[in-house]
């Protein structure tokens, strides 16, 4: 099984949801998108031999309690997924290639800060 996490300071956050009600709702949102798109580009790159890898791939929202950070796992979860998306020497006759799940990940890393952000922003404006 394969999972991608992202982590980030999160230092202020319980500062932040105080000043600032509904910021974990909109960051929800946020993160939610963001796992939809990582995991729609991740499908177009993960190799394909029978399928079942690629159909392994899923979004699990964890529930953290308390109002703490909202927290979203992109998951593959065939017994070899680990493996095709690590070895960088694995020849993938039909597509794909190994960092399918990581390369999507980082590339849309900062956009969703931007994306956190501006929700953020529009929160406080109250727009």
């Amino acid at each position: 099984m394969l999972t991608a996490t992202a982590t980030f300071d999160l230092s202020n956050f319980q500062r932040i949801k105080k000043i600032v009600p509904g910021v974990s709702l909109v960051i929800k949102d946020a993160l939610d998108e963001y796992a939809e798109k990582v995991l729609a580009e991740s499908q177009t790159l993960v190799p394909v031999e029978t399928g079942n890898l690629r159909d392994s791939g899923e979004i699990d929202y964890i529930d953290v309690g308390g109002g703490n950070f909202p927290q979203v796992a992109i998951t593959y979860t065939a017994d070899y997924a680990l493996y095709i998306h690590e070895d960088l020497q694995l020849n993938h006759p039909n597509g794909g290639q190994a960092k399918y799940l990581e390369q999507p990940m980082n590339e849309d890393a900062p956009e969703l800060i931007k994306n956190i952000q501006t929700r953020i922003t529009n929160l406080i404006m109250g727009e």
